[in-house]
């Protein structure tokens, strides 16, 4: 449960960068499938659907985009296309660079490789044969000793490079439960090929490939770079396999990365992440569209954009998309959207209880609900203590603790079917904004007791803000407004900081923390201010009133907080 802490001074910004013209839209696209095992069908299908992209619907020329597919994809092609790129590219060029295939890093247990604790590192198609961990650390195209010198060259050059990469480290046995019968995962455990015995004593706090570019805990060392990874630290990126489209049909019906899928239809169809209308989508909006629908299609991973808020001094990510300010983004099919918010039947909950038997009268009071042995959207397993049950994530991640009787079990799902009510509705009737979380050098643990923590927002608009937490056990608890009379005056559009603005109690688990931006001053404002309350409690309803109605453009923030005792 996360509550108040005391009021700060609040300010909101709104700065703005101008936007430069540049000479030539180049590319490098790089995708490795064809590796002697664990071979990935997506790789190639990427590499070749988003050069077709490129050239049909964002202003590059065939003759400027450079494609390295499985052999060509090895260590010296890359490094040799990645020094082309600097020798040949001007001042004020714009720079796409793409990587899709395997990925490693050191939070990897399985690769044991001599990562530096910062840094990812991308699989290319030669490690073939290697005998042992000097050898593949030859092989391995590093983050920090390999691409960031690279790209700060790039960077410092005056071009403006966007950089994206379908890979994960994979290897976390926190998830290898819950995944083993869900979709494959970018990773291959190359360790076992080379001989290599796993190293012990590894920071399990290593950035994943999320950080083969940068770190978010480290100032960002790009002026007119943006990197978009697949998944974020702790997750693995996903394939959709051929046996697989028929529950996840792709973009073109051939086998993808499920963020680069995403991302296709993002590219496609840009309008529909328009968020602030005003013509163009800046990278904050296709990192937020991309992980909407994600989230919308139930895949394991969240992409993460850098730089994070926190370091985003320059406004990098307010840029357009491949820094193209003229490209047509072509209209929105209101048809599909308005067809979509008025379907607004309950999601049905998807769930996998090897520790609990869901008899016929808990199906029956929970409708909406499928049991099912993979692609679960919530595990219920045996915990550590007696007599008591953990609720936990795709991702394997812990959500909420309960004792092990029907009626807490029945409580439990009808609150998470109660939360993708929500987030149902808030994908067809709102539009996403960026935000994320204060908390000093600790972006990726667990918060504990007593810890209080603060938010940024990039708000695209004037408006109301409603801050709400959703805590582990189904409690409701308003962070902002406090009181009625925080809501005489609007947030200015801009970066609001925020902080020091909340504190962490039990119940533990995962926290859902959203932030909602209100175009005019509501009455449920005030009825709500300050208030806590029970997800079934009455109070809820002004939500999902709100929630559901599409003629307001909403915005929302969504972010989330893991926490534990101590």
């Amino acid at each position: 449960m996360i509550k108040l802490n005391t009021a700060f001074i609040i300010a909101a910004l709104c700065l703005s960068v101008p936007l430069k013209g540049w000479t030539a839209n180049l590319a490098l696209l790089v995708g490795v499938g064809e590796y002697p095992e664990h071979r990935l069908e997506g790789p190639v299908n990427d590499v070749r659907a988003l050069q077709r992209m490129l050239t049909e619907k964002w202003e590059f020329k065939p003759k400027d985009i450079t494609v390295l597919l499985n052999a060509a994809a090895s260590r010296d092609g890359i490094i040799k296309a990645l020094d082309a790129l600097i020798a040949e590219s001007r001042p004020g060029d714009n720079v796409f660079i793409y990587f899709s295939g395997h990925g490693t890093s050191k939070m990897d247990a399985d690769i044991g490789a001599p990562l530096p604790a910062v840094s990812g590192a991308f699989i290319p198609y030669d490690v073939a044969g290697v005998k042992n961990l000097d050898e593949l650390m030859t092989k391995l195209i590093v983050g920090r000793a390999d691409l960031r010198p690279r790209l700060k060259r790039l960077d410092e050059g005056g071009r403006h490079i966007f950089v994206a990469i379908d890979a994960c480290y994979s290897g976390n046995t926190v998830r290898s439960s819950t995944t083993e019968k869900g979709l494959p995962e970018r990773f291959w455990d190359i360790a076992a090929g080379a001989g290599a015995e796993k190293e012990a004593g590894y920071p399990t706090d290593a950035g994943g490939l999320v950080s083969l570019i940068s770190a978010k805990d480290e100032p960002y060392p790009y002026e007119n770079l943006y990197y978009l990874a697949a998944s974020a630290e702790y997750e693995a990126a996903q394939e959709i396999p051929t046996a697989r489209l028929h529950e996840f049909p792709t973009f073109d019906n051939r086998p993808h990365g499920a963020f680069t899928d995403t991302l296709l239809t993002v590219l496609d169809a840009p309008a529909h992440a328009d968020v602030d209308r005003d013509g163009q989508v800046s990278y904050a909006e296709l990192q937020k569209t991309v992980e909407r629908r994600m989230r919308q299609r139930r895949f394991n991973q969240t992409p993460q954009g850098l730089p994070a808020l926190e370091q985003d001094d320059g406004e990098l990510s307010r840029q357009a998309v491949f820094f193209l300010e003229t490209i047509a983004l072509g209209d929105v099919d209101k048809t599909t959207s308005s067809r979509r918010r008025e379907d607004n039947r309950p999601p049905v909950l998807k769930v996998a209880a090897a520790a609990h038997s869901l008899t016929a009268s808990l199906l029956k009071a929970a409708p909406n609900l499928s049991t099912v042995k993979d692609n679960a959207d919530i595990h219920l397993s045996q915990a550590p203590r007696e007599n008591m049950l953990e609720v936990r994530d795709r991702d394997g991640g812990l959500l909420a603790e309960l004792a092990a009787t029907d009626s807490e079990v029945l409580r439990q799902l009808r609150y998470r079917q109660w939360l993708l009510r929500i987030d149902a509705m808030l994908d067809a009737n709102a539009y996403e904004f960026r935000g994320e979380l204060q908390r000093e050098g600790k972006s990726e643990s667990p918060a504990v007791a007593g810890e209080v923590f603060g938010f940024r927002f990039e708000l695209p608009r004037r408006g109301y803000l409603l801050l709400l937490d959703f805590d582990p056990q189904g409690g409701v608890t308003v962070l902002y407004p406090r009181r009625e009379a925080d809501n005489d005056v609007p947030f200015n559009k801009g970066v609001l900081d925020w902080p020091e603005q909340a504190k962490v109690y039990p119940p533990f688990g995962k926290d859902a923390l959203y932030a909602l931006l209100l175009p005019a001053k509501e009455d449920v404002l005030n009825r709500l201010a300050g208030q806590s309350f029970s997800f079934d409690h009455p109070l809820s309803e002004p939500l999902l009133d709100l929630f559901s109605q599409s003629g307001k453009r909403l915005g929302v923030s969504r972010l989330e907080l893991r926490t534990r005792a101590e």
